[in-house]
């Protein structure tokens, strides 16, 4: 690929992670080539991109299960979750409530990354940027799933105390029981149909949250029985990377190999929408050209 196109991508990349608050180290680069700094800062834009929310008008759903507890919850938490519920549908920015890990871009959130779902801080207090995050974390998480059109709270706990706490296999069975699990992008199998060995497989249980996490924490892949159904949701990569996001790289690239080596490189603006990552703009023999990557 074109080296001037790659850098300047790059670099565009590097300003858009700069601009919006979120963490990436660039001493991960030391001696690296233009190609591998591309990928690099490009996965590192879309494992934090989808982690964040991004501002606009929504209509909230609420789980049946949440709806039957909400008057079990005390009124400060009822409050809370409500004034969020308003935030979504009036299209406020709630992305300072959020996990700090969706604001940096090397960090894993099990919980997002192969199920899809979020949480948020329920506090009153309010942040405008990362380093005020620390003063505004709530003992209450908002559990939830953010869609183009539509958030579904799942469910409103208290903060766990470890990691591995936030992965509840009970999140499953609330998607599932709500005809939720499209959502989330689960991919329903037919044991008929594929070869599901018993080792891949969590299950409904007391070790189901456990052996969850032990997955998770391995970067495997596995599937998810519920009422004896089989789902497979965002399978990862090697890398721990969704397999979504080294596939989006790869078709990039080969857009890019379309670019002739003597082209120079004008602009670059990220999109992130409808399938398209950005526009370019380059020159060529003195012609310009605009392609959609």
């Amino acid at each position: 690929m074109n080296d001037n196109i790659m850098i300047g991508i790059s670099n565009e990349i590097l300003s858009y992670l700069t601009a919006n608050d979120i963490k990436y180290k660039q001493g991960k680069e030391a001696n690296a080539l233009p190609r591998s700094i591309f990928e690099l800062r490009l996965l590192a834009l879309l494992n934090s991109y989808f982690k964040l929310d991004i501002a606009r008008k929504r209509t909230v759903h609420f789980s049946k299960e949440l709806t039957k507890s909400f008057s079990n919850l005390n009124e400060n938490v009822q409050n809370l979750t409500i004034s969020f519920k308003n935030k979504f549908e009036s299209g406020d920015p709630i992305q300072y409530n959020l996990s700090t890990l969706a604001h940096n871009s090397d960090a894993s959130d099990f919980l997002f990354d192969q199920w899809n779902i979020k949480h948020l801080h329920l506090s009153n207090d309010e942040a405008t940027n990362v380093s005020e995050m620390k003063g505004n974390r709530g003992d209450w998480l908002l559990f939830f799933v953010d869609g183009e059109d539509q958030v579904l709270f799942l469910d409103v706990r208290v903060h766990p105390p470890t990691s591995a706490g936030f992965i509840c296999f009970e999140f499953l069975k609330i998607l599932e029981s709500n005809n939720w699990m499209s959502a989330i992008n689960a991919t329903y199998c037919e044991k008929k149909d594929i070869i599901i060995e018993p080792e891949w497989v969590v299950k409904e249980g007391k070790d189901a949250d456990k052996d969850a996490y032990e997955f998770m924490k391995g970067k495997a892949n596995f599937f998810m029985e519920i009422n004896r159904k089989y789902y497979m949701i965002n399978p990862v990569s090697i890398g721990g990377k969704r397999i979504a996001y080294v596939d989006a790289l790869k078709n990039i690239e080969r857009k890019l190999e379309q670019i002739p080596k003597n082209s120079d490189f004008i602009d670059f603006r990220i999109v992130l929408k409808n399938g398209c990552f950005g526009m370019l703009k380059y020159r060529t023999d003195s012609v310009d050209a605009m392609l959609s990557i």
